[in-house]
């Protein structure tokens, strides 16, 4: 309780004059005396007694003092702690990631769960009609409420909540919070995150003018949460029904108990086929591997690790995986004769299907086993014709320009520079020399990622279109001596492989909501995921276009269907859930050291008047004065 103007305290002293009101108030009692000799006694001990006598049975005095202590309560301005008053705007950081989502508090429920449960209780106790503002992280954060001050459509809004289980920008989310509580020293920032929230200590400003308190979920006993960091099959060579493979369990170093792993596969329905399970001494290094043998092929498999008791994350002690089986990949290559790329798809395995520039485009009965298409020098001309530019858009795409004078760009001295890239793994651009290089309209470098440069020019460019690979060599192989070099052929190989990225039987892992590398088949009208691992809850989604991964991880049948509805074909993909936060360090000590620096003192909490309160009741007591005095109580 505080008291906003304790100086009206001194009114007080009022009570002690009603009091001496009610003494000094002259008032006569009929007494009957059965001799005057007995006058003076009786007077003598009336004036002994009657001041105090008189202050019995008054009970409008006692009304009167409760009036006047209640006028006095009311201008000393009483108020009680409340962190949301009607003038305060509370932020609130609710963490939703992954972390938040798996990892269990004491009674078994989420991070997550835990904390929207708290926020809730926080608001029925804390919530005095103040404004409301909800933030929540994911790959870009959001305001899921703004500005809210109906408690209902607070509470919908708290309980709507869902996890996010890709990587979520954490410290974007935490600026966003403070932006929005600005330089208001009346607006309150609430964060409810878990230990595994990304966070640097620059991004906690000591110097803030709002309030803020932390709520962290962190566990004693991180350092036995034990998960599996990767989950790796192979055909066996000498049978080939027999699938082995490796599992890779991350523990607590210098451990020195047994470790259980159950292996589990499953048939396309979802049935299990076989489980089997292998024990393994923990190494003291804090990583183990367990060697799995003699499985069968099935359409997926699980590793599960099974969990001590003090385990406070079972959800990353799972993991899924697919067999990918070897597949031999056919090219359909538009060109006048490219001895070098021929040479080169030969040694890596590639059928290759070559047919002129000048010819009539293909039918369907040869389109059908190609998994990609190279257009060597003649895009241009084949991009203006209709039943070419249909064929193109279909199916992966490698163009090698051959461009004139005309059609070059202006290249400099500076050195060739090789970006990060899938198709630029162990590839490298030493001593190469190329002649022309196309000039690359802006508009198709902002829709692809240029993955090397030569002479301050874009050479070679890779993306995405309509979600199918894409790739570009700005120059013509002619015009450079790179099919000379040890590193053709290692470009080569990563160009194929990043073109039939998508084209696989198995799609292998991939994301939460992530926009995968397909190539769907020419025929496919509608796609949809289909759950395997467990039974699907609601419709599927349909995708006519771009395919996005599931929002919650597990298995998944990606389906196409034609424009009649027939099953084209069927493909398996694990959507996996980000790791990378298990791995990322605690902040505990960031908040702890924060919290334990800062001066907050009075400086957390707001204040709730009660002066409304206090002139109810004495309206109330006004009307009971009135009865009183009405009757002559």
């Amino acid at each position: 309780m505080h008291w906003l103007s304790l100086g009206s305290a001194w009114l007080a002293l009022s009570c002690l004059l009603i009091i001496a009101m009610y003494i000094l108030k002259k008032r006569y009692e009929p007494r009957n005396i059965s001799s005057h000799l007995l006058w003076r006694q009786v007077l003598q001990e009336q004036e002994a007694n009657r001041p105090w006598q008189r202050l019995k049975n008054q009970l409008l005095l006692w009304l009167q003092l409760l009036i006047a202590i209640l006028i006095v309560l009311a201008l000393m301005e009483p108020a009680v702690e409340k962190e949301l008053t009607r003038d305060t705007h509370a932020v609130i950081l609710l963490d939703r990631s992954a972390s938040m989502a798996t990892s269990e508090a004491e009674r078994g429920e989420t991070y997550l769960e835990k904390a929207k449960q708290e926020l809730l209780d926080w608001i029925d106790r804390q919530w005095d009609g103040g404004a409301v503002t909800l933030v929540v992280n994911g790959q870009y954060p959001t305001i899921a409420l703004s500005h809210e001050s109906d408690k209902q459509r607070l509470t919908q809004g708290i309980k709507s909540v869902e996890p996010y289980y890709g990587i979520s920008d954490d410290e974007t989310a935490l600026s966003l919070a403070q932006a929005l509580a600005g330089h208001d020293d009346q607006a309150y920032l609430h964060y409810y995150v878990d230990e595994r929230f990304k966070l640097i200590q620059e991004t906690v400003d000591q110097t803030a003018a709002y309030r803020e308190q932390w709520h962290l979920y962190d566990s004693t006993l991180t350092g036995y949460d034990d998960r599996i960091r990767s989950f790796t099959l192979t055909q066996a060579s000498d049978a080939e029904q027999q699938v082995n493979g490796f599992v890779t369990v991350l523990h607590e170093t210098n451990r020195h108990q047994e470790l259980e792993l159950a292996v589990t596969a499953y048939n396309e329905r979802g049935s299990v086929m076989i489980e089997q399970r292998y024990t393994n001494r923990a190494d003291s290094s804090g990583m183990t591997i367990f060697t799995i043998h003699d499985l069968p092929q099935a359409q997926y498999y699980a590793a599960e690790l099974i969990p001590l008791a003090s385990d406070p994350n079972s959800f990353n002690n799972k993991q899924y995986s697919l067999l990918t089986a070897e597949q031999t990949y056919q090219a359909l290559l538009v060109s006048e004769g490219n001895l070098f790329l021929e040479k080169a798809m030969q040694l890596m395995n590639v059928g290759m299907t070559k047919i002129a520039s000048s010819a009539e485009a293909p039918g369907a009965e040869l389109l059908s086993d190609i998994h990609f298409i190279i257009v060597d020098g003649s895009y241009a001309q084949l991009a203006q014709k209709e039943e070419w530019r249909v064929i193109l858009e279909q199916y992966p795409l490698w163009v090698i320009d051959d461009p004139d004078r005309s059609q070059a760009a202006a290249l400099t001295n500076e050195p060739a520079a090789v970006h990060e890239h899938p198709v630029t793994q162990y590839f490298n651009m030493d001593d190469v020399y190329i002649s022309l290089v196309a000039a690359i309209s802006s508009q198709e470098l902002s829709s692809t990622d240029v993955v090397v440069e030569y002479g301050g020019a874009p050479a070679i460019l890779a993306g995405m279109r309509a979600q199918k690979p894409y790739l570009r060599y700005a120059f013509s192989l002619q015009d450079s001596d790179l099919p000379l070099r040890a590193a053709f052929p290692v470009l080569v190989m990563n160009s194929v492989e990043y073109l039939v990225s998508g084209s696989a039987h198995q799609l292998g892992s991939m994301l939460v909501e992530a926009e995968p590398t397909l190539s769907l088949s020419a025929q496919t009208s509608s796609s949809y995921w289909k759950r395997l691992d467990q039974a699907d809850s609601g419709q599927a989604m349909r995708f006519t276009s771009a395919v996005t991964a599931p929002s919650i991880p597990g298995v998944y049948a990606l389906i196409e269907e034609d424009e009649r509805g027939q099953v084209i074909q069927q493909r398996t993909a694990v959507i996996q859930a980000d790791s990378s936060e298990f791995a990322s360090p605690s902040i505990a000590a960031i908040v702890h050291d924060y919290e334990g620096n800062q001066q907050m003192g009075e400086r957390n909490a707001g204040l709730s008047k009660l002066t409304a309160w206090l002139a109810a009741i004495l309206l109330l007591v006004l009307v009971l004065e009135w009865e009183v005095y009405r009757r002559g109580i």
